[in-house]
């Protein structure tokens, strides 16, 4: 069927109907402009605050001289805002996933401090008064916590007997077994993790 020419609406029987997929094309730029731009903005202002750490540790532990961490490389890390955890993986049977923080009091710079009980010292990283006494954790430096000062199932009256501690890093029974060494933020967020051997 031929439509016919209307000379005045201006209307041929020619033309397409080429002015809705223009307007449809033209929508959709514009929706994918504002989809851009909205989230550029809404990346630009999310928390970039939180910085990923590079840090890496090596952990070794004797029952005869205690806990050394040391720091492999990152960025240094204020004492103050960092702990170091204890956790027993499941080859400790039942008690696997437990976990200990270190007291801050009894970690230390050096590996035999010089007061008698090796803790809250000029050297640990937190005095008996309250106040920092190492304040950075940087690459290259070691932490030094005590055997008779580690909280991990410290038994002192029967290190040797696996009934009544089985948990405890200081039983000869559990020589050869491994345990975590975490280097955790204080929200809870672990920055680095090694496993180590316990040693006699």
């Amino acid at each position: 069927m031929k439509i016919p020419n209307d000379k005045k609406s201006g209307f041929n029987g020619k033309t397409e109907a080429v002015s809705p997929v223009v307007g449809v094309m033209l929508m959709l730029v514009v929706v994918i402009i504002i989809a851009t731009v909205v989230t550029s903005l809404s990346g630009g202002m999310m928390d970039t605050s939180h910085k990923v750490s590079n840090l890496g540790i090596r952990a070794t532990y004797s029952q005869t001289d205690g806990l050394a961490v040391t720091n492999l490389g990152g960025d240094p890390l204020e004492t103050a805002n960092i702990d170091i955890l204890i956790r027993l993986p499941d080859t400790f049977g039942d008690y696997e996933h437990m976990t200990w923080t270190i007291d801050h009091r009894m970690i230390t710079s050096k590996r035999f401090p010089g007061n008698s009980k090796g803790s809250g010292g000029d050297t640990a990283w937190l005095k008996n008064d309250g106040s920092q006494g190492v304040y950075v954790f940087a690459p290259g430096d070691t932490a030094y916590v005590k055997r008779n000062e580690m909280p991990a199932g410290h038994d002192v009256f029967d290190v040797n007997n696996p009934n009544r501690n089985p948990y405890s890093i200081q039983s000869r029974y559990n020589i050869g077994k491994e345990f975590w060494v975490e280097i955790v933020d204080k929200k809870g967020t672990t920055l680095a993790k090694t496993k180590t051997t316990i040693v006699k």
